[in-house]
């Protein structure tokens, strides 16, 4: 949970999943004695400790069964040259948004790993356009849950096509990668917000005028993210909020200060 559309936390102890320096003015607004402590990302260490050798090591995050087939399917790969998708676990698309979306992906013609939930199409098994499989065998690899944190470390993943969920979107960015988004439903639209025009480290897909984001749509935003000018500085901003992210739970950050005022406060309560 963000602080956005928190008014006061007067009389209450706010703990909040995010870290001062990603909202700095939105921390800024609150009363003096507000008692907000931001004490995010609340991401296990495992995940943050770049010595280590093999990603499916680290523990797992999620409530659903994760495929960590994947993960030898993702060693295979070029470092930066997989497309990431997952739309977190509620959002639901139509036949032709999803037809569009799969044509589009195709059109890349770049590697990628996709999380099909089996409720996806409307609640029923995602039904992809016919020979979709066949002609993309040789770049894609699906499941139906993935370990997401730890596809998100792994040095083969370019970019993260995500739901825009806080979770998803707090991950992404201390793993350090950019995002295209799609939100579904509440917070994920303010969310991709603050991703496209606030801190600037994704792009996001456009819709029609019949509320379809077309195939020509998906392939361009993909590229314009993954080749030239625009993608690099989107990169490089990412590489500062990825070490930004990092820096705030060591020793003397502003996550790991609020996280010891939170309970020495509660300690004195």
């Amino acid at each position: 949970m963000t602080l956005r559309c928190i008014e006061s936390a007067k009389g209450l102890f706010l703990v909040s999943n995010t870290f001062y320096e990603l909202e700095i003015p939105i921390h800024n607004s609150f009363a003096k004695e507000d008692q907000v402590y931001s004490i995010g990302p609340l991401i296990p260490s495992d995940f943050l400790d770049t010595d280590c050798e093999r990603f499916e090591n680290k523990i797992s995050t999620g409530f659903w069964t994760e495929e960590v087939e994947c993960l030898s399917w993702l060693d295979k790969q070029h470092p930066k040259s997989v497309i990431n998708i997952a739309f977190g676990s509620v959002a639901i698309l139509n036949k032709k948004q999803l037809e569009e979306f799969a044509l589009g992906l195709e059109a890349t013609q770049r590697p990628f790993l996709w999380v099909l939930r089996c409720d996806l199409l409307n609640g029923e098994p995602a039904v992809l356009p016919s020979g979709f499989m066949e002609r993309t065998k040789h770049l894609g690899c699906f499941v139906s849950w993935s370990p997401q944190l730890t596809v998100l470390s792994h040095p083969s993943i370019a970019c993260f096509v995500t739901h825009c969920g806080w979770n998803s979107t707090l991950e992404s960015i201390t793993m350090g990668v950019p995002m295209i988004c799609w939100p579904y439903f509440a917070d994920q639209f303010i969310d991709r917000s603050f991703v496209v025009d606030e801190w600037r480290v994704g792009l996001a897909l456009n819709a029609n005028k019949k509320g379809i984001i077309e195939k020509d749509e998906v392939q361009e935003t993909i590229e314009r993210l993954l080749d030239g000018k625009e993608g690099a500085e989107i990169r490089e901003r990412m590489s500062t909020l990825k070490n930004m992210a990092r820096n705030v739970v060591r020793e003397g950050g502003s996550s790991n200060i609020n996280f010891r005022k939170f309970v020495n406060a509660m300690k004195t309560t």
